[in-house]
């Protein structure tokens, strides 16, 4: 929600319909009503719906230094949406019309509320392109969760619980996993 005017302190937002959650410090926002965010000079308001997955790789001062071999999965869940999906496209930044010929890859993201959990699924297409990473390192971040989770198992393995970090007052989980291209399962508990 960009912010025009000078001076103003807050700003009223009419939700469309589902559950939103602010981008910044996890708050969790009823959709189909008018909400008041209280406005900070560093940044504008920014929600995202629920069942979202947003890929993020750390800041680049150029797209030539874009790399995607680290990067950060961000995951917003809520029981409201009991499954999602989501896509990444790669290609080599180069080349003009890569998505054309198969000189890309697309990563797959999907999630399921179960009755115990969450469970996550990272999958890639076949394609290729010069410079296509291997193995990916992902860290996982899951909003909306209310608890520490019990257990966090990646591909068949549970993870030490001290590998995943949980912070209460933004409602995160965060832990990391390698991704070597094949499917890989996350299931939290």
């Amino acid at each position: 929600a960009p912010v025009v005017d000078p001076g103003v302190t807050k700003k009223t937002l009419a939700l469309p319909r589902g559950v939103w959650f602010d981008f910044h410090d996890g708050r969790r926002h009823a959709g189909g009503q008018s909400v008041t965010l209280a406005l900070d000079a560093a940044r504008i308001p920014v929600l995202v719906r629920a069942g979202s997955f947003v890929p993020m790789v750390a800041p680049v001062a150029r797209t030539r230094d874009y790399r995607s071999d680290a990067f950060e999965l961000h995951y917003w869940a809520d029981a409201s949406v009991t499954e999602a999906r989501g896509r990444m496209y790669e290609d080599d930044g180069e080349r003009f019309g890569a998505h054309l010929d198969g000189g890309h890859e697309l990563l797959d993201f999907e999630a399921r509320h179960t009755g115990d959990g969450l469970r996550l699924r990272l999958s890639r297409s076949d394609g290729d392109y010069p410079g296509r990473p291997d193995a990916r390192e992902v860290s996982v971040v899951v909003h909306g969760w209310t608890a520490a989770p019990r257990e966090v198992v990646v591909a068949g393995e549970p993870l030490a619980i001290d590998a995943v970090g949980f912070d209460p007052a933004s409602g995160t989980v965060r832990f990391g996993l390698r991704w070597e291209g094949r499917a890989v399962e996350v299931r939290l508990r």
